[in-house]
């Protein structure tokens, strides 16, 4: 059947006969086929290649990403609202400055992912490995961190208002000038984490606050 790519404002990108979506997109891969503000909206991506693929200002909102290889792709500012990356390879990952809010990241592993600026509201990152991200300026209020890898993430003016963070490993985790009100930290480890002078508003239970 024909498939066809198109841009966000309706522009063709690419058009071909293929069985399904993720065939034509191999084929935009093999030759060389500039993915940027495609229009991807609640595709089925499960499992697709995208790595080093460039997708800025993509729209790739509620697209189903579950194990997909995207790690050293480019979505600055891509619109990727309640899109699902269960187990996906999001190493290296550039999103900065786009829109994740509601995203699912179950298990996904983002190590030194670029989520600067981003916006993940109510985002699940459950489980998820983070470490050496850089969630600079980054809003995640409302998210759920229970049990993430965070060592050495970058939180620097990163909102975490009523996030949740359970059991999260936040080891050297850099926390200075992050807003944590409502913040659950609950049995996570914050061993040679730098954090804020006020910790007001935030919940640490029985977890030992450090500041080295």
């Amino acid at each position: 059947m024909q498939i066809e790519i198109r841009e966000k404002n309706g522009g063709l990108i690419y058009k071909g006969g293929h069985k399904n979506l993720k065939d034509a997109i191999k084929k935009c891969r093999k030759e060389k086929v500039n993915l940027s503000g495609a229009s991807l909206e609640e595709a089925d991506l499960v499992g697709v290649d995208f790595r080093s693929e460039y997708l800025m200002s993509a729209n790739l909102k509620g697209a189903d990403l579950k194990g997909a290889f995207l790690y050293n792709a480019d979505l600055e500012r891509a619109s990727l609202e309640c899109a699902d990356f269960r187990g996906a390879s999001l190493q290296n990952v550039n999103f900065k400055c786009a829109n994740l809010e509601w995203a699912d990241f179950k298990g996904a592993n983002c190590f030194e992912a670029n989520l600067k600026d981003a916006s993940l509201k109510g985002a699940d990152l459950r489980a998820s490995n983070l470490v050496g991200a850089n969630l600079e300026g980054a809003d995640l209020s409302g998210a759920r961190l229970e049990g993430a890898d965070l060592r050495g993430a970058n939180f620097i003016y990163t909102n975490l208002a009523g996030a949740d963070l359970r059991g999260a490993n936040l080891k050297y985790a850099e926390l200075r000038s992050a807003k944590l009100e409502g913040a659950n930290f609950e049995g996570a480890d914050l061993e040679g984490a730098k954090l804020p002078a006020s910790l007001k508003g935030a919940n640490f239970g029985q977890t030992e606050k450090t500041n080295k």
